[in-house]
């Protein structure tokens, strides 16, 4: 079925859940959760561990922001990238997800409609406002100097230092409402993409409030299905199809150089293939479900519940 296997790069136990892990991913740094409270950053290159600190259970999101991790969960935490010391902690209502870099400020609340949205001070921690009520919201996205929300049929733009809106729109379906899953891609200034229940694609323009179907750009990281069991998940390179050897794979991020990262069932593992420029398109059956500019990665689950996976430029 496959030309031939990739390269084993790496693998690291997480002694949990692949789905629970969701792991804040750069080129030149991993962080996750593992072993039900620690929280590690490990060496792309290698796998090998910087630092490995405790942490309550579960945490809702790990957010990359420059030289600095958020953490969010029961309260709001700040972490040096390169010690995994904490900088600041801020007491939420509950619960601080969803937690979203805008600027100088991060804005916090809104998950499940739980707790109130607000915004703190990215340096101290310091919360800036907070709104009087509880209000839902799909994870938001900074849009600028702006942050795009979103409920049900309906998504708005806000100013992160006050949070008043600035703009709304009405959208023809509800949006995608997983948790903590990517609703909305900011596609250029005065353009955002947002995705919806039925996995299209709806484009947001800031001089309408008329809302229309876009399609969906090929270079936006995909998230599996929580449980693509069968069969093996499998990649597709230069060299045509290759295995990955994974039976779940939950979540896939590209480290650059031909390597990908693999979130499985337990554990993250990183592989290698061949690459080249000028890939041609997948073929055989298998729809491809993420790709960068090097590589594609596909799953040959025939029922894909992540972003749609039509290799079209939204319009413009």
């Amino acid at each position: 079925m496959y030309d031939r296997p990739v390269r084993h790069v790496w693998e690291r136990s997480l002694h949990i859940g692949g789905h629970a892990a969701r792991p804040a991913v750069r080129p030149d740094v991993i962080v996750v959760y593992e072993r039900h409270t620690r929280l590690v950053c490990l060496d792309p290159r290698d796998g090998s561990v910087r630092w490995d600190v405790p942490t309550e259970r579960w945490p809702r999101e790990i957010v990359l922001a420059g030289e600095r991790v958020l953490l969010g969960g029961s309260d709001l935490r700040c972490l040096d990238l390169a010690t995994g010391a904490c900088v600041w902690r801020t007491s939420m209502r509950e619960w601080s997800a969803h937690a979203v870099v805008c600027g100088s400020l991060v804005v916090f609340g809104g998950w499940r409609g739980y707790t109130p949205v607000g915004a703190a001070d990215l340096e101290t921690g310091a919360v800036v406002w907070r709104a009087e009520a509880r209000s839902a919201t799909v994870r938001p996205a900074a849009w600028g100097d702006r942050v795009v929300f979103g409920h049900g049929d309906r998504a708005w733009l806000a100013d992160p230092r006050t949070g008043a809106e600035a703009h709304g729109w009405r959208l023809p379906e509800p949006l995608y409402g997983e948790d903590l899953s990517e609703v909305f891609r900011v596609a250029d200034p005065v353009r955002c993409l947002a995705r919806t229940e039925s996995r299209q694609v709806v484009e947001l323009r800031l001089s309408t409030p008329e809302v229309r179907y876009a399609e969906c750009p090929f270079d936006w990281p995909r998230i599996l299905p929580f449980l693509v069991a069968e069969p093996l998940g499998g990649v597709i390179g230069a060299a045509g199809r290759v295995a990955t050897g994974e039976r779940r794979i939950y979540a896939i991020h590209d480290l650059g150089g031909g390597r990908v990262l693999m979130v499985t069932k337990g554990a993250l593992r990183v592989v290698a293939f061949e690459t080249a420029p000028g890939m041609s398109s997948h073929s055989g059956g298998l729809p491809e479900v993420w790709r960068s500019d090097s590589l594609a990665v596909g799953t040959s689950v025939p029922q894909w519940r992540g972003w749609p996976s039509t290799p079209v430029t939204p319009s413009s």
